[in-house]
């Protein structure tokens, strides 16, 4: 562990969740550069703090800004995210120097990591395309949202994800939260640290073999395999039948007899630090 961990203090942090994060996360890391770790009281947005983290990842270690609220959360295509009663709000970050095309399955990756996390947690789930994830019962999980940084000759990852731990936003009546589905109540940083050994481990695979490791277990968890399937692309609807995926984790869509690929690069914003 870095004894100078806590040398950069700031107002607002909260240095037990630190803490606890650190010594659950530290033993499982392959590399001494580790866990760089942040935790607020509240934040705008955890995906704007853990872009300041960028110039102290390496290839190799990995970054993790936490909060137990924030009030200018974003979603996919710009939507808001709404805040339930207790959640977990979190960017993770990592680095990598390996080819970019083996990250373009990163979010359906990342979706089927936080829906296997679940079965753990006795709470059963599926996977809608590219990374919703879902309750037997249609209702939404989680959300996730990935941005691309390209950061010197090295890719970065900012892996944003929001979880409801208990109670439902009132604006949002697809959610559901942890507490309805198990009955218990998981603390954030007890789900940060399952998600975090987990995505740690899932990005080295990627960075070495692309989606090859991930694909069955993704299609064992989706629904609509063979069954009608229309896609929502910019200001574009494409209507076919949805025939799985891909080996780069592209959607495979059959358009008037023609199997066409779907990419899910929408979900990532490409900019420079």
């Amino acid at each position: 562990m870095n004894k100078d961990k806590f040398a950069d203090y700031e107002a607002g942090r909260i240095l037990s969740w630190e803490k606890e994060l650190y010594s659950k996360l530290i033993p499982v890391t392959t590399t001494a550069a580790g866990w760089l770790i942040k935790a607020y009281e509240e934040v705008g947005s955890t995906m704007d703090h853990a872009r300041a983290l960028i110039p102290d990842i390496k290839p190799g270690s990995a970054g993790l800004v936490i909060a137990r609220s924030q009030n200018k959360g974003r979603g996919r295509q710009g939507r808001v995210w709404q805040e339930a009663e207790s959640a977990l709000y979190g960017t993770f970050v990592f680095k990598s120097t390996g080819k970019i095309e083996n990250f373009f399955c990163l979010p359906l990756v990342v979706g089927l990591g936080i829906s296997q996390m679940f079965s753990q947690l006795d709470c059963e789930s599926t996977i809608k395309w590219p990374n919703d994830v879902l309750s037997l019962s249609g209702k939404k999980l989680s959300g996730i949202l990935i941005e691309y940084v390209k950061d010197g000759d090295a890719n970065v990852f900012l892996v944003g994800v929001g979880i409801n731990l208990k109670g439902e936003p009132s604006a949002e009546s697809r959610a559901i939260s942890l507490y309805t589905e198990t009955g218990r109540i998981y603390s954030p940083t007890l789900i940060a640290s399952h998600l975090g050994e987990r995505f740690k481990t899932d990005f080295t695979k990627i960075e070495s073999a692309g989606f090859s490791e991930f694909r069955e277990g993704w299609l064992a968890r989706t629904k609509g395999i063979n069954a009608p399937l229309s896609i929502h692309l910019g200001r574009e609807i494409i209507s076919g039948i949805f025939r799985g995926i891909g080996p780069l984790g592209y959607l495979l869509l059959e358009v008037d007899g023609v199997l066409r690929e779907i990419s899910s690069g929408e979900l990532i914003l490409e900019m420079d630090v």
